[in-house]
């Protein structure tokens, strides 16, 4: 009987949690975020569409193979972000700032990356890049 109680128990918090995985990331002004990351094809496409907010210390750190140039959209997202792009050394190579949702596909442009050697693309609740002293050439750490 314990076993049953167990297994459903387990069942239960891992369907709630969606196995994701959510590190601390260290920024400049020294301050610590709680970033959910992503890494699988399904996460890189959805990212943070249709979240309704975001807490002042979180965000999503998506995570290519290998480096390349990025592109995103803001196609059903809820509210502004920054963008910031990095190299693999997890420095700042680009910030698009205050980038704004959209709705519809037709009115979505595409948000790309001017560097091709782009490793980690970091989305934030817009201002935060300015509120954390991240710039071009910034370290990252986690």
């Amino acid at each position: 009987m314990f076993r049953i109680i167990l297994i459903i128990l387990m069942v239960f918090l891992f369907s709630s949690c969606g196995f994701s995985q959510f590190i601390d990331l260290r920024v400049p002004s020294g301050d610590q975020i709680k970033v959910k990351v992503s890494v699988s094809s399904n996460e890189l496409a959805k990212g943070l569409s249709k979240v309704p907010s975001l807490e002042a210390f979180q965000g999503m750190l998506f995570i290519f193979d290998k480096p390349k140039q990025a592109n995103f959209w803001m196609k059903e997202m809820m509210f502004d972000l920054d963008i910031i792009f990095l190299d693999e050394n997890k420095k700042v190579l680009e910030i698009r700032a205050n980038e704004v949702p959209c709705q519809t596909i037709n009115e979505c442009p595409i948000i790309q990356s001017k560097n091709t050697a782009i490793k980690y693309v970091l989305e934030v609740p817009a201002g935060m890049a300015t509120q954390y002293q991240i710039n071009n050439d910034s370290i990252l750490k986690w």
